[in-house]
């Protein structure tokens, strides 16, 4: 099947737009992979350019103020990047607007079967784009990791608005492995009657369930936390298998489940179980609650969020991250073992598709999720328009403040296994260290020197503290961000521990100094092992530069003084605070919640539980 690849706008004035996600570099790293391959495989390629004149007023009317015109021609603006500079053989369309003159009948004349498109903006040019494709009947695929928007909800509106209309996304992966081969991975999709069904069964249990009387609700909880000690070892060597997680912190992940068990089933015992008379205030579940977990923690999130959900008196749907459907349905059968009812907790395997699904679902009264970005994107988009609670944990780009009155070597020692350790895949994980001047290269050396104390090797071996990423297509996305860190001169460090073998996922711990607060690689959660240094001259400097990301779920500072230790607390834009302490790991048994773009609705765990998994209603009799 003969493909076009159609790449729109993708110049510099557009890649320049701040808040553009994916990320500038990702978008044309991808776009530059589709387009090798499609010019390897003689393939047709399509270019979309927006063109102005710096002479006549033929721009957008939204870009007649003064300094609002782009995409001048001879401007730098108007330039794509050398890996997308089109070739002599490859057709361009020039265009003043959103719509692309003559763009149907290039597609005509090319005799292709399929277009896919990449581009710049999901929600504006792109969307017309693949419209005036779609209305003439050409078959579209939207390649999903090489779009981007600087407007995500309204990208999100425009993903929805297409996949309800059978228009797929896909990423480059599949695209390029159908090219190849003629055939891929399966597109996304979702049985709606299966879902229609499953969360019909649940609904009708939900309401059986919220009557059940707490006590014995708590009996199954008491007997879930002795079945998860009993499985303990083979959960945490499932958790190892399927997401490379070291053998010691996979099971240190189930010995907290236990605790946090414990610790939820104690909070709630509190919660009344009797109807009061008179004017009274009480709080019922909310019916259905659909969870959506990631691959890191693959146990602890999970219950952290089954377990509160259904001791408030609801039922859960849950969709687990593709990598860990068999821990998930170990945590099914545990819970059935433990003697909760068939229809308490139901897993829906499947994709991000399949998530959006069910959140957009009529059976589901609420969502929980703990998920990147975008996907906090898409719920807020799907929950707000339904009207639903939504609770979700979107991550971190957390820094740790260092000043010259710190224990420099016990902050340099607790940064560094907060950075790297467990490969940096954990939310709260150290991905920034802001240094006053001052101390900046002792504090560089001690890091380093840190760094490479850490365990690299098997994630079987009871000493590795740093394993593999979870997959090499996770490593690419790091090595990328890297090599674009290094191309725009930024020095780059790694571990020394060149006598590991250099696996498909696995990748050193690395640092990269960069005093450009703007840069991809500060404004980006890599969510690998990787630090970026920042320097400041003062503790206002820090402080700012803390909070000069658009993430808040963590900061700490490395202080002795008393007054920078209150300015920290008192000014510092993030849900966790912490003091001579990495950013990294978190209690059980308190509030859990990040701000800004890190968190949405109320905090998980501690007594926010009770805000979420519980609604408020005011009763008069």
């Amino acid at each position: 099947m003969k493909s076009l690849l159609l790449l729109v706008d993708l110049q510099e004035d557009f890649l320049c737009r701040p808040g553009l996600s994916p990320s500038a570099g990702e978008v044309v790293d991808q776009a530059a992979r589709l387009l090798n391959h499609w010019r390897r495989s003689k393939n047709p390629v399509a270019h979309i350019r927006m063109t102005v004149s710096s002479e006549r007023n033929d721009e957008l009317p939204h870009w007649r103020n003064p300094g609002k015109k782009r995409c001048v021609v001879g401007t730098i603006g108007h330039r794509v990047p050398v890996a997308l500079q089109e070739r002599d053989d490859e057709a361009i369309i020039h265009k003043t607007g959103y719509s692309a003159p003559g763009l149907i009948s290039l597609v005509e004349k090319s005799g292709v079967n399929r277009v896919v498109v990449a581009g710049l903006l999901l929600h504006a040019c792109v969307r017309q784009a693949v419209v005036e494709l779609f209305e003439k009947g050409i078959q579209v695929v939207v390649a999903s990791d090489a779009v981007a928007s600087d407007d995500p909800i309204h990208a999100a509106v425009t993903r929805r608005y297409f996949e309800d209309r059978g228009l797929p996304f896909s990423n480059s992966d599949s695209i390029l492995a159908f090219l190849d081969q003629g055939s891929g991975p399966p597109p996304e999709s979702v049985d709606a009657e299966l879902l229609d069904a499953t969360l019909k069964r649940v609904s009708a249990f939900a309401r059986i369930w919220a009557l059940t009387p707490f006590q014995e609700k708590a009996g199954a909880v008491k007997r879930l936390t002795k079945a998860l000690s009993g499985a303990g070892r083979s959960l945490a060597l499932r958790i190892t298998a399927e997401t490379g997680k070291p053998i010691r912190f996979a099971k240190s992940e189930v010995s907290r489940s236990i605790e946090m068990a414990e610790a939820i089933l104690h909070r709630f015992d509190r919660v009344p179980d009797e109807l009061s008379t008179g004017t009274h205030v009480r709080r019922v579940p909310h019916g259905v609650v659909a969870i959506i977990t990631p691959w890191n923690n693959p146990v602890y999130i999970p219950l952290g969020k089954i377990l509160p959900a259904i001791l408030a008196g609801n039922a859960v749907v849950w969709k687990p991250a593709p990598e860990t459907n068999a821990i998930a349905r170990d945590i099914v059968e545990i819970l059935l073992s433990s003697g909760f009812p068939q229809d308490l907790v139901e897993v829906i395997p499947g994709d991000a598709l399949t998530g959006r699904s069910i959140m957009a679902h009529p059976g589901v009264d609420a969502v929980t999720m703990t998920a990147s970005d975008a996907a906090g994107f898409s719920a807020s988009e799907i929950c707000g328009h339904r009207r639903i609670p939504l609770q979700a944990e979107l991550g971190g780009n957390n820094a740790a403040i260092i000043l010259p009155d710190a224990d420099l070597g016990l902050a340099a020692a607790k940064v560094a296994a907060g950075a790297f350790e467990l490969a940096g895949q954990r939310y709260t994980a150290n991905r920034r260290a802001i240094v006053d001047k001052r101390c900046l290269d002792e504090f560089v050396e001690l890091l380093k020197q840190n760094m490479n104390k850490l365990t690299r090797g098997d994630s079987l071996d009871p000493e590795t503290v740093v394993g593999p990423l979870v997959s090499p297509a996770r490593k690419t996305k790091v090595e990328g961000i890297i090599r674009r860190a290094l191309a725009d001169g930024f020095p780059v460090f790694q571990s020394c521990d060149s006598g590991l073998p250099d696996g498909p996922s696995e990748f050193p711990p690395t640092l990269v100094l960069c005093d450009d607060p703007s840069h991809e690689i500060v404004q980006e959660e890599t969510f690998g092992p990787v630090l970026v240094i920042q320097s400041a001259d003062n503790i206002d400097e820090a402080i700012a530069l803390c909070n000069g990301v658009r993430q808040g779920l963590a900061a700490s500072i490395f202080s002795t003084a008393p007054e920078s230790i209150r300015c920290f607390l008192r000014e510092t834009k993030a849900g966790i605070l912490k003091v001579n302490s990495s950013t990294a790991d978190a209690s059980v048994d308190v509030p859990f919640g990040g701000w800004k773009a890190s968190g949405i609705g109320p905090a998980e765990h501690g007594d926010a539980d009770f805000e979420f998994y519980l609604r408020t209603q005011t009763v008069y009799a």
